[in-house]
């Protein structure tokens, strides 16, 4: 018999046992998204709508309205702004450059068994695409910096999608990683100098500033404000009240790598693969699964039922007595 298995699986596994044994040996139950969740699903929905040359917008209407995907309408509405401000800077970028892609699959599932051993792996390659005659697979993640972006290079998942087509009779030609920044940056606003320059530029000292001055008594308290004190405090409260602009470019929130795939790659993501499906069998012959406990933690969903089945509390209290 042929066990099953996916790339979700396995780098759950790989990332740390007990959380494996949660989701993967225990009664998992589907929740809502989470708002960064949701905030990835929809930039993915949105951006494929825009390489098949459709609505991204109704798009992600579509999958908002749908029961199924369990998107409560509170955290909807808190995370559709920014995916709005991400999605409009996406089309942006890549607009000109998605006439040249004609998407040829989305969500494709492939499945093949692992050389050397008695299982097989699927996953779900997130789009298909034909550029200029060549197959590109293309696998789009959404982050909130580019720390990751150096792993990718060496990640068993692109590697082992590649072999998964090939596996399955395709010939890619390479892969297409598609990274979307969600960090959205705070609006810039003038400086006081640069308000103060701007004005200076458009008036004349004669026949502008004695008029100019007398409108701004309600900004300084004083009788008989000068030029100067004058277009100080209406620049302070010009940069108050100013609504700040976006001046990082649009490029700054993406970034596409183009990467090959060798048979060195494949060789090791297959070792990598069979070496977790080993670890696999042991647990469920009783080996007890290693918690990883770090950075991964934050992000986890069974944190708070790991950390209550530990032999100490999280949130140690410290009792002081006094004599």
């Amino acid at each position: 018999m042929v066990a099953k298995t996916s790339y979700t699986e396995l780098s759950t596994l790989a990332e740390c046992e007990q959380k494996w044994h949660y989701k993967y040996a225990g009664e998992y139950v589907r929740t809502p998204p989470t708002e960064n969740m949701l905030k990835g699903t929809l930039c993915h929905v949105g951006a494929t709508a825009l390489w098949k040359g459709e609505s991204w917008a109704q798009a992600i209407h579509a999958y908002v309205a749908d029961p199924k995907n369990l998107v409560e309408a509170a955290t909807f509405d808190a995370v559709i702004t920014d995916v709005d401000w991400l999605m409009a800077r996406y089309v942006r970028h890549y607009g000109p450059m998605s006439q040249n892609v004609e998407v040829i699959a989305v969500e494709q599932k492939l499945s093949a068994k692992i050389p050397g051993s008695n299982f097989s792996v699927y996953g779900y390659v997130d789009e298909m695409w034909n550029v200029n005659g060549k197959l590109w697979l293309v696998e789009r993640k959404t982050m909130k910096d580019w720390s990751r972006l150096d792993l990718v290079p060496v990640s068993p998942q692109e590697t082992l999608y590649y072999w998964l087509a090939q596996a399955n009779g395709l010939e890619p030609y390479g892969l297409v990683f598609d990274a979307i920044r969600t960090y959205r940056w705070a609006l810039e606003k003038p400086t006081q100098k640069e308000l103060i320059e701007a004005e200076l530029d458009s008036s004349t000292k004669d026949d502008r500033d004695p008029a100019w001055v007398a409108e701004q008594k309600w900004i300084v308290k004083a009788e008989k404000p000068t030029v100067a004190s004058a277009r100080t405090a209406w620049a302070r409260s010009a940069v108050e009240h100013h609504p700040g602009v976006e001046k990082r470019a649009d490029s700054e929130s993406f970034e596409q790598l183009w990467l090959d795939r060798t048979d060195a790659q494949v060789y090791e993501a297959h070792r990598w693969a069979r070496s977790i499906m080993r670890r696999r069998q042991a647990i469920k012959r009783g080996s007890i699964p290693i918690r990883n406990i770090g950075p991964f933690c934050k992000t986890c969903w069974f944190k708070d039922e790991c950390f209550d089945g530990l032999a100490f509390s999280t949130r140690p209290e410290i009792e002081l007595v006094m004599d």
